[in-house]
């Protein structure tokens, strides 16, 4: 989480969305302080009536992404197992170069099913939060404005603090390499069907449409929420 008490604004940073960028450039360019872990969801009080804002992303993209993401050190937890990573500091050559991630041992479904995450947020408690419904996180982090993540950087002109000569984006290296195609090309039906009914919510209020990756070219930059 980030929060500027000077330009009255927190950024909750949902995983996978461009999260670990959007801290970087708030914290460079926008008095922005980090609070909490960073994916904090909780607000702190004093900031409630802030602006509360946050990045969604198509949740076919968004669960590829994290399923060809590699941390850069220590381990990665799979269901119930855990794969030593190795540490290295982030670099661009390591991040060309790096192996794409051994196939998943446990099929999406059954992931998800592990996680054990009720639909209206009661389980975040036991459900990782790169894999959390991200309509759910907006409700619980109390969010009213979304920044569509396939609007990146253009609708970070739509941020009420953001200077009219928006600074430029950063990409934060992550050591995943997204192989081409989409999330059609990786994943069968039956994963779908998961994704779907994990993320409706996800699709239905922010513009996404089944069966389909990216966003529809009709769609805003932002959207207020709540």
């Amino acid at each position: 989480m980030v929060i500027s008490h000077s330009l009255r604004y927190v950024y909750i940073g949902i995983p996978r969305t461009s999260s670990k960028s959007m801290i970087r450039w708030l914290c460079t360019h926008y008095e922005g302080k980090t609070v909490g872990s960073h994916h904090e969801m909780v607000v702190p009080e004093e900031a409630r009536d802030y602006l509360i804002f946050t990045i969604v992303r198509n949740p076919y993209d968004r669960h590829t992404s994290g399923a060809f993401s590699i941390p850069w050190g220590g381990k990665r937890k799979y269901g119930r197992k855990y794969e030593s990573l190795g540490g290295r500091e982030a670099h661009e050559s390591l991040r060309e170069q790096v192996e794409l991630p051994k196939e998943h041992p446990e099929p999406l479904e059954e992931r998800i099913k592990y996680y054990t995450l009720e639909k209206d947020g009661s389980g975040v408690g036991n459900c990782p939060t790169s894999v959390m419904n991200q309509w759910y996180y907006c409700k619980a982090a109390g969010v009213t404005r979304v920044l569509l993540y396939e609007r990146l950087p253009q609708c970070l002109k739509e941020l009420p603090f953001a200077t009219d000569d928006v600074p430029e984006y950063p990409h934060a290296l992550e050591r995943g390499i997204r192989p081409p195609g989409t999330f059609f090309d990786h994943f069968d039906e039956d994963e779908e069907t998961v994704v779907w009914a994990y993320e409706s919510e996800t699709f239905e209020e922010f513009g996404y449409r089944r069966f389909d990756a990216g966003l529809p070219a009709s769609s805003p930059n932002s959207l207020i929420i709540g």
